[in-house]
C-alpha cells in the first residue's frame, strides 16, 4: 500500500534512544541526560496514589474518564483558568498534532524560529502545510521583528517553544502579547513544556485572545514522561473544535491519577526545580572555569560545546552518561546537550566530564 503524498515526502523525526532505556538496565547507576527528562523520580504521592489506584476494583479493565474531570479541576486550580479553558491529551506531543490536524491544510503556511523541536515538523507536514523556518543571527538571541516580518495574508499558525529547546533561549511573555493582538488571524501555539524552570507565562493571555493556545506537560518538571499526560490551555471555542477529534481515552487513567497527584504535591516540583537552577549554575561556572564554552538556559538544561561532539558523547556513553549532540543543527555545530538534575549529579557529571575533555 501507498502512503499519502505528504507521507512520502517526510523525513521522520530522530527518535533515538540508547539501551539504557530497557527495563532490565534502569536501576543501574546511569546518568541519563539526553531527552531533558526529569532526573530523578516524581513525588511519593504519586506513586502512592498510582499503587492505591491500581489495587481498587475495575482500575484497569474500564475505560478512563474520557473528560479527565478531576485531572482538568486539579489544573484549573494550578493555571488559575476555568477548566472549559483547558484540555488534556496523551502528552503534549498529542496536543501539538491535534492542534496541527484541527487548524492546518494545504494552504497553511507555518512559521517557527528555528532551531525548535523536531516533531512539530512532523505534524506540520503531515496536513499538506508549509514551514517557514525563521533564522536569527545568533541563535542564541531572539529578534522578534525577523518573525513579524515573515507574517504574511496565508500565514495560518506561528510556533514558538518558551523557554526554546534546543537553544534554551526565553522571550518575555509580554513581547509576545504585542504580537499576538497585532495578528489576530494567526494562531499562536506557545509549547511551554519548561515553563515550570523559568516561572513566567502567555497562559494568562488566553483570556483576551481567541488566537492563542498554550502547551504543556507533566513530563519534565514533574516527572511524569512515562505516563504521558500534557494539557493546552485556550478559550473554549478553539478547545471544543479539538475535541470534535480528540479522543478522550487515549488519557490513560494511570496518566490522570498520577498527573492530579503531581498537582496535590506542588511544594516537591518546587524543590526539585530549585535544585536543577542550582545545579545549572554550578554545572556552568565549573566548566567555564576549564575554559569551555557552556550555555545555561531558562530550562533544565545546558550546552556545551567542544571539538568533537561525536566523539565525546561516545566516551561518555562508555562511562554510562547519556547526553544529546546538537551538532547537526545548523548553528549549533559543535554542541551537546546535556540534561540537569540534582547538585550530586551534576557533581559527578562535571568529574566524568573534566576526565574526558583533558
Amino acid at each position: 500500500m501507498i502512503p499519502n503524498n505528504f507521507i512520502q515526502n517526510i523525513a521522520p523525526y530522530n527518535s533515538r534512544r540508547p539501551d539504557v532505556v530497557a527495563y532490565d538496565k534502569r536501576d543501574n547507576n546511569v546518568l541519563k541526560l539526553d531527552w531533558n527528562e526529569c532526573i530523578v523520580a516524581p513525588s511519593p504521592k504519586v506513586i502512592n496514589s498510582i499503587l492505591s489506584f491500581v489495587r481498587m476494583k475495575n482500575a484497569l479493565n474500564w475505560y478512563p474518564d474520557v473528560e479527565a474531570k478531576a485531572l482538568k479541576e486539579g489544573l484549573s486550580r494550578y493555571v488559575a483558568l476555568p477548566t472549559n479553558f483547558i484540555e488534556v491529551f496523551n502528552g503534549s506531543d498529542a496536543a501539538l498534532e491535534y492542534i496541527t490536524r484541527v487548524y492546518l491544510n494545504q494552504d497553511s503556511d507555518v512559521i517557527t524560529p528555528f532551531p525548535y523541536y523536531d516533531n512539530f515538523r512532523i505534524y506540520v507536514l503531515s496536513c499538506g502545510a508549509k514551514i517557514e523556518i525563521i533564522k536569527f543571527d545568533d541563535p542564541f538571541k531572539v529578534e522578534l521583528d525577523k518573525i513579524t516580518k515573515a507574517i504574511s495574508t496565508k500565514t495560518k499558525l506561528i510556533y514558538i517553544i518558551n523557554p526554546n529547546n534546543p537553544t534554551g533561549v526565553f522571550i518575555n511573555p509580554e513581547e509576545l502579547k504585542e504580537i499576538i493582538f497585532l495578528h489576530r488571524n494567526t494562531l499562536f501555539v506557545i509549547d511551554e513544556a519548561y515553563y515550570e524552570f523559568c516561572g513566567k507565562t502567555t497562559a494568562s493571555f488566553v483570556t483576551t485572545f481567541n488566537n492563542l493556545i498554550v502547551v504543556r506537560t507533566f513530563s519534565k518538571a514533574f516527572g511524569l514522561a512515562g505516563a504521558r499526560c500534557g494539557y493546552i490551555i485556550s478559550q473554549p471555542e478553539n478547545i471544543k473544535a479539538i475535541n470534535k477529534i480528540r479522543v478522550g481515552k487515549s488519557v490513560n487513567s494511570i496518566a490522570q491519577v498520577a498527573a492530579l497527584a503531581a498537582l496535590r504535591d506542588i511544594d516537591y516540583m518546587k524543590r526539585y526545580v530549585n535544585e536543577v537552577k542550582k545545579s545549572k549554575k554550578f554545572v556552568v561556572n565549573y566548566l567555564k572555569q576549564k575554559g569551555y564554552k557552556c550555555v545555561d538556559s531558562h530550562a533544565n538544561f545546558v550546552l556545551l560545546r567542544v571539538d568533537n561532539p561525536s566523539k565525546i558523547v561516545q566516551l561518555l556513553e562508555r562511562k554510562d552518561v547519556y547526553v544529546r549532540s546538537r551538532d547537526t543543527i545548523s548553528q549549533m555545530k559543535g554542541f551537546i546537550r546535556i540534561t540537569i538534575g540534582t547538585l550530586e549529579i551534576a557533581k559527578r557529571l562535571c568529574s566524568i566530564l573534566n576526565s574526558i575533555l583533558n
